[in-house]
């Protein structure tokens, strides 16, 4: 199967501001902070914190890895196994907590804590509600 990864990545410019004015500064990074560290949060929680940073504009493609399902995207998208099956685009890090994994289907999955959880994007004001 094909996968699409899909990180939050900071621009320069946000970088130094939050070197310069603390991680509160850029919203965006607050968001990812807060997805990455998103321990004692329910499902629920999850999926709704993921769907604000995606209508937000947080995610970017950044590759595309073949794998068999996404136990092995995530072995593959932490340089273990044959690369030849990662193709990066963009600025691509190591899976992480917080990062989002499309199957071929169109389902996102969030790289927990102990696995993944599938979100189906909902409207953004649900998401913040």
């Amino acid at each position: 199967m094909e996968y699409t990864v899909y990180q939050v990545n900071l621009t320069q410019q946000e970088v130094a501001t939050v070197n310069a004015e603390g991680h509160s500064s850029v919203a965006k990074h607050v968001r990812n902070l807060n997805l990455s560290m998103a321990y004692g949060k329910t499902e629920d929680q999850k999926k709704a914190m993921v769907t604000e940073a995606w209508f937000e504009g947080d995610y970017d493609p950044v590759g595309k890895v073949y794998a068999r399902d996404l136990n092995e995207v995530f072995e593959l998208g932490n340089g273990m196994g044959d690369q030849s099956k990662v193709e990066r685009f963009g600025q691509m890090k190591s899976l992480s907590v917080g990062d989002l994994v499309r199957d071929e289907d169109g389902t996102l999955h969030l790289v927990d804590n102990y696995g993944f959880v599938a979100v189906t994007l909902n409207d953004r004001a649900a998401a913040v509600a």
